[in-house]
């Protein structure tokens, strides 16, 4: 089993581990949650794979136990006594495999403690111990890139969030999307406020707003529209 900790505040997010046959995580309440022993029911179980991913129906069947874990914030680590596989947490799908000779069979793994110059680049490292040696993977910008795969996800909110946290050239695209899925759940006012920080223009939101909305959060998108303008003027 292995636990994630945040580097940004040390914090426990999420666990991971294996009983021989399923593999299962379940995340920590967050710090403003309430903090009860009922976290522990809600575990969820993830795919196991190795060096290809497998068909659903025997995915979350472990077929070859695991040497070792790793979880990090959008990965986990699967450790065999040869080999190394990373699953996405988001598409639970393999995006990286090695194998390893030099350092013998594989015992174990260990993410290195968080340092101040390790977060400020956002950067991770991993070490993979064998019987003759270890090997070291860094882990590099881990979320900088993971908003496309929130997109296929259709995770609007978390790909948002990462965009604009980057400063991203694809935030006004992924902002549009957000606001599309918002609007489609007729939360139109918090859609209204995202649309003016988009590259849709403004008769095509206006547009949305007085036939698909019949009006409702037209005025929120006028006012935050008008707002942005005199910014931008006053610039």
């Amino acid at each position: 089993s292995d636990v994630y900790k945040r580097q940004t505040n040390n914090r426990a997010n999420s666990i991971i581990w294996c009983n021989e046959k399923h593999i299962y995580t379940f995340r920590f309440p967050e710090a403003y949650q309430k903090f009860d022993t009922s976290f522990l029911k809600k575990k969820t179980e993830l795919k196991y794979a190795k060096e290809n991913d497998l068909d659903d129906q025997i995915a979350y069947m472990v077929q070859e136990v695991p040497v070792d874990l790793v979880n990090t914030e959008f990965h986990y680590f699967i450790l065999h006594k040869s080999s190394l596989t990373i699953m996405s947490k988001i598409t639970e799908k393999i995006v990286g495999y090695y194998e390893f000779s030099r350092i013998g069979e594989c015992i174990g793994l260990c993410l290195e403690p968080a340092t101040e110059d390790a977060v400020e680049k956002n950067k991770e490292t991993l070490y993979v111990f064998g019987k003759l040696g270890l090997t070291m993977i860094e882990i590099q910008n881990e979320e900088k890139e993971i908003w496309k795969l929130l997109l296929e996800s259709k995770k609007y909110r978390e790909a948002y969030n990462i965009c604009k946290k980057y400063n991203s050239p694809s935030l006004s695209y992924v902002g549009s999307l957000l606001a599309d899925d918002l609007f489609k759940y007729k939360k139109f006012n918090e859609a209204a406020q995202l649309y003016v920080d988009t590259d849709r223009t403004f008769e095509e939101v206006t547009t949305k707003f007085i036939y698909e909305s019949n009006g409702e959060g037209l005025q929120t998108y006028l006012e935050a529209y008008f707002i942005s303008c005199l910014l931008y003027t006053s610039d």
